[in-house]
């Protein structure tokens, strides 16, 4: 009857192993807070600047259509 009981536990304890080992693993791909927020604040930080070049860059396109419009209105006026 021990011998019986022994062996239940040894598979008990092997099966449980492996079920330890899996949720291990799993927590250890997990990120944890701090790792989130500094993750979260470069991305932050780097779609802030590429909004900001982008932006800076239509601005520069609408101040030269500005400038065409007006000399074309110019010379319109002139004719």
């Amino acid at each position: 009857m021990i011998g019986k009981y022994l062996l239940d536990y040894k598979e008990f304890t092997h099966y449980m192993d492996g079920h330890i080992t899996r949720i291990d693993n799993d927590v250890s791909m997990r990120l944890t807070k701090a790792e989130y927020v500094s993750n979260d604040k470069a991305k932050r930080k780097k779609l802030k600047n590429r909004i900001s070049t982008s932006l800076s860059g239509f601005e520069e396109r609408i101040r030269k259509l500005e400038s065409s419009f007006v000399e074309e209105m110019s010379a319109f006026k002139r004719k």
